[in-house]
């Protein structure tokens, strides 16, 4: 689900990652928020982002695949992301590209 499709709950629980994002409870928080609301890849990612990253870079490696697919069918036609930087579950910076 994309931000303006978020419940309003959901909208601040990003805004308060946004706010402090060094506070990983407010990630936990939302990753609790998305299992709620079905969106069980993002919240894995997160969590395993946050708890295990050296140790889990197999499986992080397909939940971001499963994520990226999921980009790639929320951008028109034609627009892609060439490159981007996730850190703890939220992008930092995505780059677009043509196809």
């Amino acid at each position: 689900m994309t931000f303006d499709e978020m419940p309003p709950t959901g909208q601040q629980l990003v805004q308060s990652v946004l706010a402090d994002p060094a506070d990983n409870t407010a990630r936990l928080v939302f990753a609790d928020w998305l299992d709620e609301h079905d969106d069980p890849i993002w919240a894995s990612y997160i969590r395993l982002s946050i708890y295990r990253p050296a140790k889990s870079g197999h499986r992080i490696g397909g939940l971001l695949r499963r994520l990226q697919n999921r980009w790639d069918r929320e951008y028109p036609i034609g627009i892609r992301y060439r490159c981007y930087h996730a850190n703890r579950g939220f992008l930092e910076y995505l780059s677009f590209g043509g196809n």
